[in-house]
């Protein structure tokens, strides 16, 4: 794109922006810029390394003694002595680099309460001014979130990383001790280091922050008025303060959310027909290679999930029981995809429609609903679609467990002939399956979240290997938490190798279990849909709760000191899933749109439109 010569400048770092973005972001860089000046550079010291000569001096070493004098040697060698004896010889001065005032420039950006909204367009042209200014100095570049104090910086410009910046948000201000832990893990001297602080009023009062340049914005609040009043406060004390105008309420929306325009022209999208269209919640299979909902006609449709928003999309599928019973549950097992229907008042059948394995670790039939145990709550009473996992007993033999819309946990199993339904236990919050296993073999494991009185139990049933002998054998263990809530997620960690479960502990406190226990304030005005572990750069050091706004379009997650905000859904959201085995989250609109988001990608994978839309 060729730029304005006003602009032309910062076109290295622009040219990820359309037209439309630089042409609103422009004019605040410019006026950034002159604020800020150039990066100081600093006097030669004479200790530097050798580059070349510049100039004559009357002292110096014979290797570099000019060589008219050493032809006066050969012709008159008296008068090279005497010349010498006076201290006359001429000699090439040695020239040194001059090295820059500061050999690396990092920027931290307040996230906090008082930077949302507006002032983020302010740290975007702050951004493209600093990186530009740190490049011509030749001296590298650095930024991160000043609350984040365990997530690694980032050293580039690029829209992964402006995203970033855009989306990040944080409950919680700038702290002395996020100031102090910044200074000691960058190190450096005022001659070495430019540090710049980006964010509000506030962070000068602090003493971790002395010798720190600063540029401040502060939102007057105006009604009717679109400026922000900013102030630049070198480490030189050189001290500027400036009013400046947003861009047109349009254009800053734009550049708030999308300012690359992605969730217009990045995301393949299909037509949905009617008979594919959602009536009920998501399930994902395990692997996250499909997703399931139940479809009108008391089927299962299957969504497939692409590896990529440009591996393109495939066409949904609808399932039938074979009965012509509507399906309970969809499960999938490998390559063959498992039904659960109705099959009288006291019976479910399970069937294989689609098989993509000869052999199966549990039976195919009807298995009888034990007398003793509650009645399985069937779609006649209830449209969700249950969730299902299939976990090995023994190294040639499955059980499938089933959880019901009134919380009530079945095990469907066969001993020896019969094959029975038993109800495991009540009051199961949550099902889900991760993978164990060591010396390269691996099998599924079956983990559940159950509320007794004024504490959760976490279950996990499945197969361990003995490291000696490398056999399998059945284990069964629990963990408990306090806790009073009536919520509890399974989400994805870093590997399949473990779970990661979201207590609500009491109203909007969470603790999250994974390798250790995170604490989390949920938001005023917002819902808990679910949980994700660390997955990169972008997310700190603490997996996070992902949770939907009172708008009930955006979704955003929550971590210990870093935020992220998803591509704002077009129209209410509806239903909302997150898979356990992998980075990918699904959601309806009240549109009928279907959408899958890969954390994994950063990037919406699957969108499916309803028909008449």
């Amino acid at each position: 794109m060729e730029l304005p010569r006003s602009l032309a400048r910062w076109g290295p770092l622009l040219k990820i922006f359309p037209r439309e973005t630089i042409a609103a972001l422009g004019p605040l860089i410019q006026r950034l810029d002159v604020l800020v000046g150039p990066l100081q550079i600093g006097a030669s010291t004479g200790q530097g390394e050798p580059d070349g000569f510049d100039g004559i001096h009357r002292r110096g070493s014979y290797e570099r003694l000019l060589n008219t004098e050493w032809l006066l040697a050969d012709e008159l060698p008296e008068e090279f002595l005497r010349r010498a004896t006076e201290g006359e010889h001429l000699f090439l001065q040695t020239a040194t680099r001059t090295p820059a005032g500061a050999r690396r420039s990092v920027v931290l950006f307040d996230a906090g309460p008082n930077q949302l909204g507006a002032p983020r367009i302010v740290h975007l042209a702050a951004l493209v001014v600093l990186a530009s200014r740190a490049g011509k100095g030749s001296t590298s570049f650095e930024w991160g979130i000043a609350q984040a104090v365990q997530a690694p910086l980032v050293q580039d410009v690029t829209e992964n990383s402006v995203r970033h910046l855009l989306t990040a948000r944080s409950p919680f201000e700038v702290t002395e001790e996020n100031l102090r832990h910044w200074r000691q893990q960058l190190g450096g001297t005022n001659q070495t280091l430019d540090f710049w602080l980006v964010g509000g009023e506030r962070l000068q009062n602090f003493e971790a922050s002395r010798g720190v340049s600063f540029l401040t914005v502060t939102d007057p609040l105006e009604p009717n008025e679109r400026f922000l009043a900013v102030t630049i406060q070198t480490a030189r004390k050189k001290t500027e303060s400036v009013r400046l105008d947003l861009p047109d309420e349009r254009a800053s929306v734009r550049l708030l959310r999308d300012p690359f325009e992605a969730a217009a022209v990045s995301t393949p999208s299909q037509k949905n027909k009617s008979q594919y269209q959602p009536v009920s919640n998501f399930q994902f299979a395990f692997g996250g290679s499909k997703l399931f909902a139940r479809a009108a006609d008391g089927g299962v449709v299957s969504f497939p999930i692409p590896n990529s928003a440009a591996a393109g999309m495939g066409k949904p599928k609808l399932w039938h029981s074979q009965s012509g019973k509507p399906v309970l549950a969809a499960i999938r097992h490998k390559k063959t995809l498992v039904l659960v229907s109705e099959h009288g008042h006291d019976t479910l059948r399970v069937e294989c429609v689609k098989s993509g394995s000869t052999f199966l670790p549990f039976r195919v039939g009807d298995y009888l609903l034990d007398s003793q145990s509650s009645p399985f709550l069937t779609t006649a009473k209830n449209s969700l679609l249950h969730s299902g996992v299939i976990v090995p007993v023994s190294e040639t033999q499955s059980e499938i467990l089933l959880l019901d819309g009134t919380r009530h946990l079945f095990t469907l199993r066969q001993n020896n002939s019969l094959l029975s339904c038993t109800c495991q236990t009540g009051d199961v919050l949550a099902l889900g399956a991760f993978l164990t296993g060591t010396y390269g073999a691996s099998t599924t494991k079956a983990v559940y979240v159950c509320q007794k009185g004024a504490e959760f139990r976490i279950v996990s049933q499945g197969l361990n290997q003995d490291p000696q002998t490398r056999k399998w054998y059945p284990e069964r263990s629990a963990r408990t938490v306090e806790g009073e809530g009536q919520q509890a997620f399974i989400g994805f960690g870093n590997t399949h190798l473990q779970s990661l479960v979201a207590l609500e502990q009491f109203t909007g406190k969470w603790v999250v279990v994974g390798d250790s226990n995170y604490f989390f304030q949920q938001p005023s005005g917002t819902r808990v849909v679910g949980v994700i572990g660390r997955l990169g750069r972008w997310n700190g050091s603490s997996p996070g709760l992902i949770v939907v706004e009172d708008d009930n379009r955006t979704i955003w997650l929550l971590g210990k000191d870093w935020s992220r905000t998803l591509p704002r859904a077009g129209a209410e959201i509806v239903e909302v899933k997150v898979c356990e085995t992998t980075p990918h989250l699904a959601y309806l609109t009240a549109d009928g749109e279907v959408v899958v988001y890969s954390f994994g990608l950063e990037a919406v994978v699957l969108r499916y439109l309803a028909e008449n839309r």
